[in-house]
């Protein structure tokens, strides 16, 4: 026959696994947001951002998706810089960047613009 400790002892090992198997999952690394992964979810803005067509429900969304996974510090700060840089090049107005937030009610912390401080959000 098995005594109880012996099993008490089994069980106890198998706990000890599934609990550094759960330490492992929750500190894993989260994948950063690449400044490519950032213009994509803003791609419904495009034409909004130029000053030729409207905000859309789409834009709205994509701007909110973004905001919500850029959810650490370096990430805010990444996606800052990644805009920019690449904002110029897409002819994007400030002014429309500044009213994106505004109207898709997203709040970044900082006034958008091509004047940022990336360190300030």
């Amino acid at each position: 026959t098995t005594n109880i400790f012996q099993k008490m002892g089994k069980a106890s090992s198998s706990m000890w696994v599934l609990g550094l198997f759960c330490l492992a999952l929750i500190a894993r690394p989260v994948k950063a947001i690449t400044c490519q992964e950032a213009v994509i979810k803003l791609l419904p803005c495009e034409s909004y951002l130029r000053g030729s067509g409207d905000l859309t429900w789409a834009c709205c969304e994509g701007t909110r998706a973004l905001n919500n996974e850029a959810a650490s510090k370096a990430d805010r700060e990444s996606v800052c810089d990644c805009f920019k840089r690449v904002a110029p090049t897409l002819g994007v107005k400030d002014d429309r960047a500044a009213q994106l937030v505004k109207e898709c009610s997203v709040d970044v912390g900082m006034s958008i613009g091509s004047d940022m401080d990336c360190t300030k959000v």
